[in-house]
């Protein structure tokens, strides 16, 4: 039986790429909260902010394992979003995993 739930949530992994000296990338996880949402709104997210700051906004509702430099667990709310969506490998890998959670298919870098 398929459900049409206009609240469906659910967790996905990101993937952090995070630039070190060197030229070269450390990889650094947490789980992402995203509200599914349907099409005709994320396109309308994707037409007017195609760096996906306007969809994730709409789309991110919570996480785990984000933390400042010294470790201590950042809460979901205010500055600590604000930082997260303005780092471009974070915006980045976030819009990747909710592509990947509404289309069931991996992109490719």
């Amino acid at each position: 039986m398929f459900k049409i739930d206009p609240d469906y949530t659910c967790k996905r992994l990101v993937k952090v790429r995070v630039p070190i000296d060197g030229g070269q990338f450390r990889d650094e996880v947490f789980t992402a909260h995203f509200k599914i949402i349907g099409i005709a709104e994320s396109e309308s997210h994707i037409e007017k902010d195609p760096q996906g700051e306007s969809l994730l906004r709409e789309v991110l509702v919570g996480w785990d394992n984000v933390c400042d430099k010294d470790g201590n667990a950042l809460p979901f709310e205010g500055a600590a979003i604000d930082n997260v969506l303005n780092h471009p490998s974070a915006r980045r890998a976030l819009v990747q995993a909710y592509t990947e959670a509404v289309t069931a298919d991996r992109v490719k870098n």
